[in-house]
């Protein structure tokens, strides 16, 4: 535990570029290593287990993990679906907020809320931390030379990703059967919208912000607007990804419904209500139809198996009648 004070109190200067000869022989090479991270995985059926880390290092898990820290908002919500609180000491700082967090109120609050501070997080001293396919290389490579077992999910952009990130999770946490239950509750929830919907006349749809991001195709959201019986209008442009568009490029795709990051009912946030009196957008198919709303809850932005709750609130907007 010595050396990962030492690592945490040193991480500014090495995050600058500075090389700390000194602890040179107290860190992992994954520290200074130029391999690229990969997702965790995980070998054995029962414990002890074989944790392959993202630089590629092998940890052995004698047991089920009883110390773990989630430093993103999928590893909140995936803990608490899958594992009793008791064994989690930290969880992200946006676990309790109700417009982001699907775990809202779950998590006790003896329990840390943490960011991605190494030494808030060595101070809790986990036997195994949870990171994101996002979360600075710096930081996860500061975390691997602790020797410290870290689960990186993967980077997704559909449901069959959510399904593997829940695997690995059930896996290094000894709950593959929960993790199995929670992936085949969340297909089969897909399947009653996609049969809902099925034969209906497809609407053209842009899913878009006041950011002006929108989503293309290899995004969850394209599948999810694919599976709710509408037309990605993204796919027209042959882009890829989370794409920023201008407000003349949307209005040129002439989407016939529109999904708008905000809420309504807020008048600083309902971005619905101020497109629909925007006389620029007033010849859009989905503006003169009065079909703009606001895409707003939890889980539109979630990235775990809650975000089935968002295809079957999209699939209510674009398919009204088809008693969902």
């Amino acid at each position: 535990m010595r050396d990962r004070w030492m690592l945490a109190v040193m991480a500014g200067l090495i995050s600058s570029g500075v090389l700390i000869a000194a602890l040179g022989g107290s860190l992992r090479p994954a520290l200074i290593s130029g391999r690229a991270l990969q997702p965790t995985r995980v070998e054995g059926l029962s414990f002890p287990k074989q944790l392959i880390d993202p630089s590629g290092a092998s940890h052995s898990i004698e047991s089920a993990p009883r110390r773990i820290v989630s430093t993103t908002l999928a590893a909140d919500e995936t803990l608490g679906a899958l594992i009793d609180p008791a064994r989690v000491v930290g969880v992200t700082y946006l676990a309790d907020d109700a417009r982001q967090s699907s775990v809202a109120d779950l998590f006790p609050d003896d329990i840390a809320r943490v960011g991605v501070e190494i030494e808030s997080l060595l101070a809790l001293e986990p036997d195994l931390v949870f990171v994101a396919s996002f979360t600075r290389v710096e930081t996860v490579r500061l975390l691997l030379a602790t020797g410290i077992p870290v689960v990186r999910f993967a980077e997704l952009g559909s449901f069959d990703g959510v399904a593997q990130n829940l695997r690995l999770a059930g896996a290094v946490l000894g709950e593959e059967d929960r993790a199995e239950v929670l992936i085949q509750e969340m297909f089969t929830r897909i399947a009653a919208v996609e049969r809902r919907v099925a034969g209906r006349t497809r609407p053209r749809v842009l899913a878009w912000g006041d950011s002006g991001y929108s989503k293309a195709r290899g995004t969850l959201m394209d599948e999810i607007i694919e599976r709710a019986g509408g037309y990605n209008v993204m796919r027209d442009t042959g882009l890829r990804g989370a794409t920023k568009i201008g407000a003349e490029f949307a209005i040129g795709l002439e989407p016939d419904v529109i999904l708008m990051e905000g809420d309504a009912g807020d008048p600083e946030r309902d971005v619905a209500a101020r497109l629909l009196a925007n006389p620029t957008w007033s010849q859009v198919p989905a503006v003169s139809g009065g079909r703009v709303y606001a895409h707003r809850g939890a889980w539109v932005s979630s990235v775990t198996h809650y975000r089935v709750r968002d295809l079957e609130e999209v699939a209510r907007m674009l398919h009204p009648g088809a008693g969902l």
